[in-house]
């Protein structure tokens, strides 16, 4: 009666221990991708909240230099091209120049203006010069080297083809 008891014994500690075990891997398994998310989640609220600030941020003035922190233009997608339009502000005084640098279109624009006005003291001359030049990244299967820019009335297009494949 005794190994009878003792085998009974032993195959009820062994289905339990087994049960246990299976929880635990269970457990043990789905554990790190609740960590995941979890950490995915504050990822997020970090992030929304950093784009919140610099939003409400436009433009950052320090020792005479600007810092544009408006959203970044970039190329539509066409089929065979893409495409970049960009409004220059004072089309009448702007010189603009375009030119490939690295991986990124190189935009530079350069306005000046002058005015003279005649005073009882003689002739008041001022003048100002302002400059910007913003580099845009290409996409990957852009063809750079046959990049095409037209620049009217304050408007300029940036056409680069895809390549070929």
């Amino acid at each position: 009666m005794n190994k009878t008891l003792t085998i009974t014994l032993n195959a009820i500690l062994l289905t339990t221990i087994t049960a246990v075990s299976e929880v635990n891997l269970e457990e043990e398994m789905y554990a790190p991708a609740r960590e995941m998310m979890m950490l995915d989640r504050a990822m997020e609220r970090g992030m929304d909240e950093h784009n919140q600030k610099v939003q409400n941020v436009n433009t950052i003035i320090d020792e005479g230099v600007t810092i544009d922190n408006s959203p970044m233009t970039s190329f539509q997608e066409f089929d065979k091209k893409y495409e970049l339009v960009e409004n220059i502000d004072d089309p009448k005084n702007t010189k603009v120049k375009v030119s490939i640098e690295g991986s990124g279109v190189k935009i530079e624009a350069t306005t000046e203006t002058s005015e003279k006005s005649k005073t009882q003291a003689g002739v008041v001359e001022s003048s100002s010069s302002s400059s910007t030049v913003q580099v845009i990244p290409i996409p990957f299967d852009a063809d750079g080297q046959k990049m095409k820019s037209v620049y009217i009335d304050g408007v300029l297009i940036i056409t680069v083809p895809k390549k070929n494949r």
